[in-house]
């Protein structure tokens, strides 16, 4: 990847990925196997017109599927992200598309105004989660779930080595 000017290149990977996201949801759905699938979205394709356009009519022409399919947001870029961004974003959340936070810094945001803006999962490392659970939430962290669950928002733990850490 180049160091500067690189976006043009992310927006395709990002589209083909999505593309083939929705190829896979579809062949799946004859299959009578739903799946979810989370596709990586950055903030490259939040920026260009054209591209936030290509993306409305792939998710348009294939409604039947976008409620499986979630873009992946990191939390990085969700917290920098201007007015302008989030309304495309908005834009695939009425097309059915759901939104993913990843490689959440602290559990300490708003589910409540997330939930509102389509966001459907948060997802954290949990080896860093579990080394030391004050530095991303004030709750007990056997209640930290079923919280962020009253928003309609799934707590996923990422970069799990070991069963302890599963339970």
């Amino acid at each position: 990847m180049p160091r500067r000017g690189g976006e043009p290149v992310v927006r395709r990977i990002e589209r083909l990925a999505l593309e083939e996201a929705i190829t896979i949801l579809r062949r799946a759905r004859t299959g009578a196997e739903p799946t979810k699938l989370f596709v990586p979205l950055s903030r490259a394709n939040l920026v260009d017109a054209p591209t936030i356009d290509k993306v409305q009519a792939l998710l348009e022409a294939n409604r039947a599927v976008t409620g499986n399919l979630a873009l992946a947001i990191s939390e990085t870029d969700w917290t920098a992200m201007p007015t302008s961004e989030r309304a495309a974003l908005a834009a695939f959340v009425a097309k059915g598309i759901k939104l993913s936070l990843r490689n959440c810094r602290s559990l300490r945001l708003d589910f409540a105004t997330l939930a509102g803006d389509g966001v459907r999962s948060v997802s954290v490392d949990a080896p860093r989660f579990l080394a030391s659970p004050e530095s991303f939430t004030d709750f007990h962290t056997a209640d930290v779930r079923d919280y962020v669950q009253r928003f309609e928002i799934d707590l996923i733990a990422a970069g799990i080595h070991t069963e302890e850490q599963v339970l």
